[in-house]
């Protein structure tokens, strides 16, 4: 994690960018081979939710 955080700190976008929307596609695609229930399916969305606006206040600061 440190790693990752280094590399976004000191790298454009257009280099980690690609390596991060793997990182995402691969855990969506983990997520949908998983049998889940709405409500679990809910809260995993819910969880995305507050860590995305956390990630984008975090950048903001």
């Amino acid at each position: 994690m440190i790693r990752w955080a280094e590399c976004i700190k000191s790298q454009p976008p257009e280099v980690w960018g690609p390596q991060q929307n793997a990182v995402v596609n691969g855990q969506i695609e983990s997520a949908q081979a998983v049998d889940v229930s709405a409500e679990e399916k809910r809260a995993i969305r819910e969880f995305a939710r507050v860590e995305l606006r956390r990630t984008e206040q975090d950048a903001d600061d």
